[in-house]
């Protein structure tokens, strides 16, 4: 028998070569599954990043809002001096009343207080209403311009009527403080 191969041998053989092409086979696929698993990786962090910067630009586009709405009442600003700013925020508080559909009891108007570059003006007022009228002149005294501020609200039941409310309501306006 002459270049013929033993059946023995030519198992061991053919498991060699198989052993080898799966060595081969199996490094290749698990040199591609790195491949893989390191550009997965990278597309992670790339979109971790991505979703940063949106929450970023998020933050960036209601920080650019408010200073928009800051820059706006700014123009508008109360006038300087006491009598014109107070001047101001009781017409405010007039138009507010009217549109709600409310009459004011009494107004009061304690001192001016001064800081170093503005002067707080304050304005008190007592009227009956509904809640509902309580919000619509809530938000006309604090949406308009310039900017007012309800600082101090006090609420009490009206004795012998259910529907309406005995309200205190305090307005805060900021005037720049006068040259001299």
């Amino acid at each position: 028998m002459t270049g013929a191969i033993s059946p023995v041998r030519a198992w061991l053989l053919s498991v060699a070569l198989l052993a080898a092409f799966t060595f081969v086979v199996a490094d290749t696929l698990i040199g591609l599954y790195e491949e893989r698993s390191a550009e997965i990786s990278l597309l992670e962090r790339k979109q971790a990043a991505q979703a940063a910067m949106l929450e970023r630009a998020s933050a960036l586009e209601q920080r650019h809002a408010l200073l928009t709405r800051l820059d706006e009442t700014r123009d508008a600003a109360l006038p300087a001096g006491t009598a014109a700013a107070v001047a101001v925020i009781q017409q405010r508080l007039r138009s507010a009343a009217d549109e709600a559909g409310v009459v004011i009891e009494t107004v009061d108007i304690p001192p001016a207080e001064s800081g170093e570059r503005f002067t707080s003006i304050r304005l008190k007022a007592r009227f009956a209403a509904p809640i509902e009228a309580l919000r619509s002149l809530m938000a006309t005294i604090e949406r308009g311009v310039p900017a007012l501020r309800v600082e101090a609200l006090g609420i009490n039941a009206k004795p012998g009527n259910a529907r309406f409310l005995d309200i205190d309501i305090t307005i805060l306006g900021l005037s720049p403080r006068s040259a001299g």
